[in-house]
């Protein structure tokens, strides 16, 4: 559990095995046909019979994403009832103000990045990377003095030397990263220049 609450029956009685998420938590669902896994996380509801995924609800985000690692996972809309059968490698985001989600392959395999402490980008524009790297190691970047910042870069990211794999980035394109808090990061300059 990366961060958030869950609640969960010491025992699971009944025909299911139920419980409640808020933040973001890995799974590894044993195989049991004869209890499926429900899990409740805001607007939806997902239900496994045996699988590992990640389901990522925070309060404060616009969306809901889950991501099937292995197995396969069915994902019901409170709201409209709709159901999506996720494979593996899928992602579901559902914008909680919409009556739908999307599901799609997870975009550069970075599903699941927090709880491996690795993020690894191919040919992936520097706005998405630092995006990516804010979420999953919790870093705050003040992008107010940078600019053109769709480069694309192949780099993996580390959490324990995050900040030399910034100082990499910031060699090969003109652009500075200062500290200006114990999270908090300014950057400017200018990239693809």
């Amino acid at each position: 559990n990366q961060d958030g609450s869950r609640e969960f029956p010491e025992n699971f009685t009944g025909d299911e095995r139920r419980g409640r998420l808020e933040g973001e938590a890995f799974f590894e669902v044993a195989q049991n046909p004869a209890k499926p896994f429900v899990l409740e996380t805001g607007p939806i509801e997902v239900k496994v019979l045996g699988t590992s995924f990640n389901v990522r609800s925070f309060p404060n985000e616009p969306a809901v994403q889950v991501f099937v690692k292995t197995g396969k996972v069915q994902v019901k809309l409170m709201g409209s009832g709709k159901i999506y059968n996720l494979a593996p490698g899928d992602m579901l985001v559902f914008p909680k103000k919409e009556k739908t989600a999307n599901v799609a392959p997870a975009p550069s395999g970075n599903a699941v990045g927090w709880k491996e402490g690795k993020l690894r980008f191919k040919e992936t524009p520097l706005k998405e990377i630092l995006a990516q790297v804010q979420q999953q190691f919790g870093v705050a970047f003040d992008l107010a003095g940078a600019s053109k910042l769709d480069c694309p870069f192949t780099i993996s990211i580390e959490q324990k030397n995050w900040k030399d794999a910034l100082q990499a980035l910031a060699a090969s394109c003109p652009l500075e990263f200062v500290q200006v808090g114990e999270n908090k990061i300014r950057v400017s300059g200018r990239c693809c220049e």
